[in-house]
């Protein structure tokens, strides 16, 4: 009897442990895109606006820390000052040497937010008829202790027409988008910028990409871990499993 009463108690105790574990399990997900301000092709020596915005976020805590690399030729064009502007609560940090970026709010969000802008300048000298901007290897998170780690989602980018005088004749044909890689990705190009030092885990490479019309780029949800459809489940099995368990043991009683 004793020992029964043992096995009862103890079954009891791991249904208990990992109901209360059961939400770490869902990783969640978040979506991210890049806007360029610029409608027609942008002259020489003109400026245009670029701004990063999160949204579609499917995390318990929101999120409050979003990193990345940024990723542009510079032969073409120009971060003014070398600044980014964080934008709705988040503070921005920009290493100019490397590309790395890292905005940070004291407080996390749900809602669909424009975190950051830059402005480029287009150079004077430039012959380029357009100018890729890339963030790369991006990650978010929160202080959550339930998120084991930083959620990945794929490279993002816009591109813009530059050059001439800004009349918009000679604009690229448009390109269809391609639809992003499931993990963090970067991108290379022998006329461009250094190549970023790598985050953990994820590559600092840039890809040559063919010239298109200025376009964005959305990424999509990276995909949940599928917790998420057996945790319902898994709590009433266990529920029964205790209810089962304490008659049990009553009987014995």
């Amino acid at each position: 009897m004793k020992i029964r009463k043992i096995v009862i108690a103890l079954l009891m105790a791991v249904a208990l442990i990992i109901l209360l574990r059961g939400t770490t399990y869902a990783a969640g997900s978040f979506s991210a895109s890049l806007t360029s301000s610029a409608s027609d092709r942008v002259p020489l020596g003109g400026t245009f606006k670029v701004t990063l915005k999160i949204s579609s976020i499917k995390v318990d805590q929101g999120i409050s820390g979003i990193s990345g690399v940024l990723n542009f030729n510079d032969d073409i064009v120009e971060l003014v000052n070398d600044k980014v502007e964080g934008l709705n609560g988040f503070a921005a940090t920009y290493n100019k040497d490397n590309g790395k970026l890292a905005l940070d709010n004291a407080e996390a969000t749900k809602n669909d937010t424009e975190i950051a802008t830059f402005t480029f300048k287009v150079k004077d000298k430039t012959s380029a008829k357009v100018a890729q901007i890339e963030f790369n290897n991006i990650e978010g998170g929160n202080s959550d202790p339930n998120l084991d780690e930083p959620i990945k989602i794929s490279s993002i980018k816009t591109v813009v027409s530059v050059g001439g005088n800004g009349d918009t004749s000679e604009s690229p044909e448009p390109s269809e988008s391609q639809s992003p890689s499931p993990s963090a990705s970067s991108s290379s190009s022998s006329s461009a910028r250094p190549s970023a030092s790598q985050l953990p885990g994820t590559g600092g490479e840039e890809k040559t990409q063919s010239p298109s019309a200025p376009t964005t780029r959305s990424e999509q949800d990276m995909p949940s871990t599928g917790s998420e459809d057996y945790i319902i489940p898994l709590m009433i099995a266990i529920a029964a499993l205790g209810l089962i368990s304490f008659v049990n043991y009553k009987k014995i009683d």
